[in-house]
């Protein structure tokens, strides 16, 4: 199954969850410290649960924060 995180194409598996895509995220960008689960936001800009399960084509984003940490 295919979605997307930043606009950067993921090969998950069908069923995956949020965590899963965001982890496997992680390992492919080879993140140096790992994402925070309250940062991930649909399209739409809503907040995603780590437990919730993607479709085809689903649109993550990672949203970032400025430099004190606060969005």
């Amino acid at each position: 199954m295919r979605i997307f995180i930043n606009d950067q194409e993921i090969d998950i598996f069908s069923g995956a969850t949020v965590r899963d895509a965001v982890n496997q995220f992680e390992r492919k960008a080879g993140a140096d410290k790992a994402i925070n689960m309250d940062d991930i936001r649909d399209h739409r800009g809503n907040s995603l649960s780590p437990a919730g399960e993607l479709s085809e084509d689903d649109r993550l984003y990672i949203k970032e924060c400025n430099d004190e940490g606060r969005g």
